[in-house]
């Protein structure tokens, strides 16, 4: 799930963008999510969380998963902190298909980047993250039936 899961998940009900960017975004991060589900050990319960977009998750194997996803695309740093211009660069396709969306996307980060406790277990500061993430998209007009595409 592209960088940020619940983020990218967000824009799948926003109109203004193409079929075309939705199924890119989705193909990658459904391989994503898939590679770091086998890795991190994610059962069909983990797996049901994450499509679900459960916030914050209730396993410490869907926290993982979190991590890895961040990790993968650079977001999260080794030593938990997060990296605001690979998250803004993860991002960046966003801003030629709808501006208005994408401001609203650096808003969550600006954010967020400053908010997420960072825990020794590298799945517990994903999940602070991920929870961010969530409240403060909620704060900028996205609604639940945001998070699932239609």
């Amino acid at each position: 799930m592209r960088g940020l899961l619940i983020l990218w998940g967000i824009f799948f009900s926003a109109n203004a963008l193409s079929e075309e960017f939705i199924e890119k975004v989705t193909a990658e991060i459904e391989q994503v999510a898939g590679n770091c589900a086998e890795k991190e050990g994610a059962n069909a319960d983990d797996i049901t969380e994450l499509i679900k977009h459960t916030v914050p998750p209730s396993s410490h194997t869907t926290k993982c998963v979190h991590a890895c996803i961040y990790e993968h695309f650079n977001v999260m740093k080794s030593d938990g902190t997060f990296d605001k211009q690979a998250t803004i660069d993860a991002f960046s396709p966003l801003k030629s298909e709808d501006a208005d969306i994408y401001g609203k996307v650096l808003k969550i980060i600006d954010v967020c980047q400053e908010k997420p406790e960072i825990f020794e277990d590298r799945c517990e500061t994903a999940s602070s993250y991920t929870v961010c993430i969530k409240k403060e998209a909620e704060n900028v007009g996205f609604t639940d039936q945001s998070f699932m595409r239609k």
